[in-house]
Parts: C-alpha cells; structure tokens; sequence
C-alpha cells in the first residue's frame, strides 16, 4: 500500500500538479483532470483555472494505529472495571478446624495429633470481565452466567440464604456427633424450609427461597409431613394465609397464595409449587460454637461433625493425619452430595494433604479431577467392619502421582468405618 498517495510532492503543489486527485473532478478522460503536454490545466467546471490547493490526506496507517490504539483502551477499561454477568468458582482453601469448635470450658475435651480440613469454594460473584477471563482460562475454575445459579435473587439475599444454610449444617453437625457419642440431644420439627420454587406457580412472587412456614391457615406446621396432609383437604383455587418466618426480618409474614391446579392420580388437585425440607428445632445439653465466618452453604457438615466427636472423643479419629472432608449432614445420617468438586479437589492438593472425604455422588468427579478414574483398592469387604471400603459400593482413587486420595462416604457411619481403616501415621 502506498501510505502517501494524494500527498503533494512540494508545499507549491496543487490539485494541476500531476499527482492524482482524491477522487473524479470535472475535465479529462473519466472525469480526471488532464496532465499531457499541451493540455488545458484542470478548471473548476466553468472554464475557470481551479488553483485551489488541496489539503493534505491524514495517512491510513495513522487512522488504523488510532483505531487500534481506541479499541485496546476500550478493552482495558471493559476487563478492568466493568462487571460481568458471571459467576467464577475457584479454589478456596482447606481450613483446619481444630481452632473453629467450641465448647463450654465444663466439658472434658480432648487434643489428638492430626486433624480435619474443611474444604472451601472461591466464589466470585459478578466478577469484572478480567476475573471471568482469567476463570475461563485456569482449569481449575468454572465460570458460570450468574441468572443459571441464583436467578433474580439479590446478592445479599442469597448471602443469607447461603448462611442460613450454613447455620443449619452446624446443628445437624451438632446433633449427629452428640448422638454418636451417646448425649442426650434431641430434635423436633420446627417448620418447613423452602429450598426452591417452580418458576410460574402460585408461590413464584410470594414465597422466598430461605422463608420458613410455620403455619398455613392458622394451623401450625412442624414437618412436610404438616403440609402434606393440608394440602390433601384443600382443594384448587383456595386462598390460603401462609406464615412465614423470613431471612432478615424480625417478625413472622402473613402471605395470601391462591392455590393453583395439577393432576395427581387422575384427578385435580392443589399446586403450591415448592421444594421443601423440614427445618429441625434442636435440644443439647451444652453450647457448641463453629467460629465459620461467612462461609456459607451447607457443605462443611461432615467436617464439622467430625471435628466435634474427635474433640469430645477420648480416643482420635485420624490416626495423626490431616484429613480433608467434604459433604452435608442430613438429619437421617447421610452425606449429601456438594458443588465444586473440583475446586476442592485442587485446594486440597494445594494444602497438601493427602486424605480427601468426599459424597459417594461426588465420588467420580472427585477421581477425575485428580487424573486418576481407577480404583487402587479392591471393592467393598462388608464382613470387615473396619476395612477402609466397607459399607461402600465405591472405593477409593488415588495415587502417588496424584498426591491425593478420594474416599468416598454415604453416611457418617461410614465414614467413621473409613477412617478407622485408614493407617495410622508413625509417630517415629
């Protein structure tokens, strides 16, 4: 490309001068003007000599190195500042939980070489462009749009409902380490919980993931047991008064829900339109604290009801390992299932600890994260209570390279059976 086309030779060159003009003017062959010898000079169009100068073109390389230059500052600004639409999980940390537990000084507790780790998510909420990018671009990490995870819901809504979550995973911790260890705790209803609500039903713009009902009609709801058995005598179409005790407000809400319409059995029946568990009430006979921050969710469950029965057992449970853990603590006993597998994965490999608890659902995952699908022990031994796969249909991965070893649990009983299994670390 010739970058000084149009350009004059000399200060004194005009549109006559014989570089050609920027464009067709009126005279010569194809509206040219004419240069050969003995030719008219170019006029204007009325016969008149056109002595005009022209002015000088801007050359194209400047206005691309602008165009350029303009762009690349746009981009920066955009990665910089502009928030994006996105959500990054990254790998958090794995945190030993022997200073998070607490109890009353009167309770005789015990220190054990070794530990538990509790395994967090890094999560990024409405992160800059730059933060989503560099997600997209580290393995470990995933990026997700914000509106597929939590929805509408305001950010500080859902850092409550994740911190109720938490909240409740501390009491099932509670509750099933003082029932292992033989305490009198107990546990009663003390309301339904809503998990989710179907997008378009009579409860969608009314009920807020988080809420508690606590009563319906003026009847007291304990259990889903409760709501089941109202709804069984209401009937499509009714208005019906729902009790709510709601995340951040101090007093209970009296909501009006009509009842919608769906089919069960053949017939019509009503339709609230929610997912729901029961939210316990719990007794113990002591106080017992897990200084969490603002961690949320409800996956540190099985970690922090470890850590309590090793605090309060005579005898330890990890054979003087670090042991990381991971999975929720159902009122039943069984470990459910997590998100962020893989960020845990790496933040366990991070810490360097070699001992990773997972779900038995997250079992596959987990292995895969660490490169290593295959089993390095043969299957389950339920007549040996204490074999390290017993009870479990899914045994262990792991191996040298790795750096980690994936042992996946179903309940907390098995996990107990798994980590008695486990080889105690040499105190040499």
């Amino acid at each position: 490309m010739r970058v000084t086309e149009g350009w004059p030779s000399s200060p004194d060159d005009t549109a006559t001068s014989g570089t050609e003009a920027d464009g067709p003017i009126a005279g010569g062959p194809e509206g040219r003007a004419s240069t050969a010898p003995g030719s008219p000079a170019a006029t204007d169009g009325r016969g008149t000599p056109d002595t005009t100068a022209r002015l000088p073109r801007v050359p194209r390389l400047i206005w691309v190195t602008s165009g350029l230059w303009v762009a690349t500052v746009l981009a920066a600004l955009v990665i910089t500042f502009l928030p994006s639409g996105y959500l990054v999980d990254a790998p958090g940390n794995a945190l030993d939980t022997s200073q998070l537990v607490t109890v009353p000084d009167s309770v005789k507790t015990f220190s054990h070489p070794g530990g538990f780790r509790l395994v967090t998510v890094a999560e990024t909420n409405r992160p800059i462009f730059g933060q989503a990018l560099v997600g997209w671009l580290d393995p470990n990490s995933d990026v997700f749009p914000r509106v597929e995870v939590v929805g509408d819901t305001p950010r500080a809504d859902e850092m409550r409902y994740q911190l109720v979550l938490m909240q409740n995973a501390k009491l099932s911790a509670i509750y099933q380490a003082m029932a292992v260890l033989g305490m009198s705790a107990k546990m009663t209803g003390g309301g339904v919980f809503v998990d989710q609500i179907v997008e378009g039903s009579p409860a969608d713009g009314v009920l807020t993931i988080g809420d508690t009902i606590t009563a319906i009609d003026g009847e007291k709801i304990s259990t889903v047991d409760d709501i089941a058995r109202f709804m069984n005598d209401a009937k499509p179409g009714q208005q019906v008064t729902i009790t709510v005790d709601r995340l951040g407000v101090s007093q209970s809400k009296q909501l009006e829900v009509t009842l919608g319409s769906t089919e069960r059995d053949g017939k019509r029946a009503p339709f609230l339109g929610i997912y729901m568990e029961t939210r316990p009430n719990y007794h113990f006979p002591f106080g017992v604290g897990f200084d969490t921050g603002d961690i949320g969710g409800p996956s540190a469950g099985l970690a922090l009801t470890l850590s309590l029965i090793d605090k309060l057992s005579e005898q330890g449970l990890t054979g003087g390992r670090q042991i990381a853990v991971t999975g929720t603590m159902q009122v039943d006993g069984s470990v459910g299932p997590i998100g962020g597998i893989r960020q845990k994965v790496a933040a366990v490999r991070d810490a360097g600890v070699h001992y990773f608890l997972v779900p038995t659902a997250n079992a596959a995952d987990a292995c895969a994260a660490i490169g290593d699908p295959y089993p390095v022990s043969p299957g389950p031994t339920a007549t040996d209570p204490h074999d390290a796969t017993a009870t479990d249909a899914t045994p262990p991965c792991g191996n040298a390279r790795s750096g980690v070893r994936i042992i996946p649990v179903k309940n907390l009983d098995d996990a107990l059976a798994k980590l008695r299994g486990l080889p105690r670390k040499s105190t040499n």
